[in-house]
């Protein structure tokens, strides 16, 4: 399955892409998740929506994070060609119409299944393989928040690598239900201690995180 990583995109760089579907969109790289094969673009309010399908489904993204701007979710596979800051990088190999991220997920999971076993594959265990594909996608796109700046996404990215019991409550990062990181996400005072018993070497080490992500968007 394509990735996102493939594509040698940032967090910030503008883009302008073309869909299978003939689609053009404009705007910023907000997030990139390589397990779902998913971009997340970051929309100016002037942005032109070339379908009414294609605007209701970013409007409802934008009622959900405040009204702020508009965020479109694209599966790599529906992108045809993409140009980075006026250079082009040429068509997807491999891009298919009509073919959703989690729907490749599941032929690979099928294809997975038919290995190795004549060729023959079994249901149950195809049905087993297809649900944890599923449930494992659902939990990778739960790790973006549409809401959250670049800075708080990538230090929930940082973070989350480190702990896997990090998640969104809002716009705030609650790690372990012990701490909490509240935007900007910049400093110590933007950490709230949920529990007496935390360390102030936890503390710190997830300040270096944040730092560690503001340093990398600033060589954006």
């Amino acid at each position: 399955m394509a990735s996102p990583k493939r594509m040698a995109l940032s967090i910030h760089d503008s883009v302008r892409l073309t869909t299978v579907k003939g689609e053009i969109v404009q705007g910023s790289v907000h997030a990139l998740d390589e397990t779902t094969s998913t971009l997340v673009l970051r929309l100016g309010d002037d942005s032109t929506l070339s379908s009414t399908s294609s605007a209701n489904a970013a409007a409802r993204v934008r009622a959900g994070n405040g009204g702020g701007h508009f965020l479109r979710f694209l599966s790599v596979k529906s992108i045809r060609t993409i140009e980075v800051g006026g250079a082009h990088r040429g068509k997807k190999k491999g891009a298919a119409a009509g073919v959703t991220g989690e729907e490749s997920s599941s032929a690979a999971t099928a294809a997975a299944a038919g290995r190795g076993s004549g060729g023959g594959i079994n249901d149950e265990k195809l049905a087993k393989l297809e649900k944890e594909s599923r449930g494992k996608a659902a939990r990778e796109m739960a790790k973006i928040n549409p809401s959250a700046s670049p800075q708080g996404q990538m230090s929930f990215d940082h973070i989350s690598k480190i702990y896997s019991d990090t998640r969104w409550s809002g716009q705030s990062i609650l790690i372990m239900d012990q701490v909490r990181i509240d935007p900007p996400y910049h400093n110590k005072g933007d950490i709230k201690t949920l529990d007496a018993s935390v360390k102030s070497e936890f503390i710190d080490r997830l300040l270096t995180m944040m730092e560690n992500a503001d340093k990398k968007l600033a060589r954006k």
